[in-house]
């Protein structure tokens, strides 16, 4: 059993990894800007097979020493979560090298072609924001009240709660960690919901106020692609709120009515394994902006967008004092980043960060 949820949790992991350079815009590479029109030259396919071979090779190994370790080695559910951590931070760690790798040969290869030596511009659509990029935030209304809902239930259920409470289930279905009977312990995971909550509404804001990045090459189609990539991951993000906000009313019932002890670790992870799950498909079916999406159509013109690798570091970190932009897409992936150089960028990353360790913090 507990291999199979180990299954559950790596394989959508190394499913986003391997397949990261064919979600990817088709005006980057690696890291590496380049005209549209040259995404399918066989070098770069190389690349990209090349890439999603290794990562494969890697992935098989990381799993087999994941479940060989699972099965020879003996260790608290504390140490197994801190070795699990570290296998996979490994993880990670080789396939940016690998990444780094041909992001590298990528730079030589654009260097040697020239491929950006044909007219540069940069291309707005004035009426851009003037479309509907999100659906409403007021959806946010349903998450809010169910979390609302979470922190009655517990104040009024509370003198029935036990002394010990549950804050912890291992793979297996036992308790691995239990918390003292406070209100302060009987809250933390209501206000984990108003935190999800926030999060999510912050990420849906982010996705409608993020910076218009337009292909030069095809703007219409661009503009089109990029309207359905924030629509799409906006839904997404609506339900993925919903979803986990409903999963966080489980633990508290469960303070006051028995429920099975395997239900509470399958129910969460259910929900995280879905919610992954669909962000690869949407990831799949949509690609970086929109890139993946091919029911539009637009007339391609004879200029290449303007060349700002110099100001994207490693090719994934963005840092440009002279852009306003606080958000913008990723370079190397599927999703959003923000550009460094912006000091409200790093209020916002470090408000995020402190507020998700000050939780247990206050209320553990």
């Amino acid at each position: 059993m507990e291999m199979v949820i180990i299954s559950l949790i790596l394989l959508p992991v190394y499913v986003s990894v391997i397949f990261i350079p064919y979600w990817t815009r088709k005006t980057e590479s690696f890291g590496v800007s380049i005209p549209e029109r040259v995404y399918n030259d066989e070098r770069l396919k190389s690349m990209r097979k090349t890439y999603a071979f290794w990562m494969t090779m890697v992935s098989a190994v990381h799993f087999a020493v994941t479940f060989l370790l699972m099965s020879m080695v003996e260790v608290t559910d504390d140490a197994w979560g801190i070795l699990f951590s570290l296998l996979l931070f490994i993880y990670i760690a080789v396939s940016f090298v690998l990444y780094y790798l041909i992001h590298r040969r990528m730079k030589v290869l654009k260097e040697k072609e020239q491929w950006m030596k044909e007219r540069q511009r940069v291309t707005t659509d004035l009426s851009f924001r003037e479309q509907k990029l999100t659906y409403s935030s007021w959806w946010f209304i349903i998450p809010f009240l169910i979390a609302i809902f979470t922190i009655l239930f517990t104040i009024r259920m509370y003198p029935q709660m036990p002394e010990e409470l549950p804050m912890q289930y291992g793979l297996n279905g036992e308790v691995t960690n239990v918390a003292e009977k406070s209100y302060r312990s009987a809250l933390m995971l209501p206000m984990v919901q108003l935190y999800l909550t926030g999060i999510f509404f912050f990420v849906n804001t982010v996705i409608g106020r993020a910076k218009q990045q337009t292909s030069a090459e095809n703007p219409e189609k661009s503009v089109q692609q990029q309207v359905i990539f924030r629509r799409r991951w906006s839904l997404f993000t609506i339900l993925s709120s919903i979803l986990l906000t409903l999963i966080f009313i489980v633990p508290p019932i469960s303070f006051v009515y028995e429920l099975p002890p395997m239900l509470m670790m399958i129910i969460p992870m259910a929900a995280a394994i879905g919610i992954v799950i669909g962000a690869i498909i949407l990831s799949a079916t949509t690609g970086q902006g929109g890139s993946r999406v091919s029911t539009v159509a637009g007339k391609d013109a004879e200029v290449v967008d303007r060349d700002d690798d110099r100001y994207w570091k490693l090719g994934q970190i963005y840092f440009n004092p002279n852009d306003p932009s606080i958000f913008l897409e990723k370079r190397f992936g599927v999703g959003w980043t923000v550009n460094f150089a912006r000091p409200l960028a790093w209020v916002f990353l470090l408000g995020i960060i402190g507020i998700a360790v000050l939780l247990p913090v206050v209320f553990g």
